[in-house]
């Protein structure tokens, strides 16, 4: 990806301007949109937060994560219950 190199902003711009995409980095995620999202309570969202159990980081003390991140994890759960459960549905 040599091509993103901060020494070839014109490349960059080149290509924004060939495609016409933008692209936007995905907005964090707050523990309240996670909990909606997984059909949880909050308290859950920190708990496992909290344990390295759930991927997130923390932006001045609040918990913060990647909806990319939750993707990943969720399809790692699901994985590992297939494994537990032999694979059986």
């Amino acid at each position: 990806m040599d091509w993103l190199a901060p020494t070839c902003p014109a490349r960059v711009s080149e290509i924004l301007e060939r495609t016409g995409t933008v692209m936007q980095p995905e907005p964090a995620m707050t523990v309240r949109d996670v909990a909606g999202y997984l059909n949880v309570d909050e308290k859950t969202v920190y708990r496992l937060a909290k344990r390295g159990e759930l991927p997130g980081f923390k932006v001045a003390g609040s918990w913060r994560f990647k909806r990319t991140d939750l993707d990943a994890w969720i399809d790692q759960q699901k994985q590992a219950a297939q494994h537990n459960s032999g694979g059986r549905h």
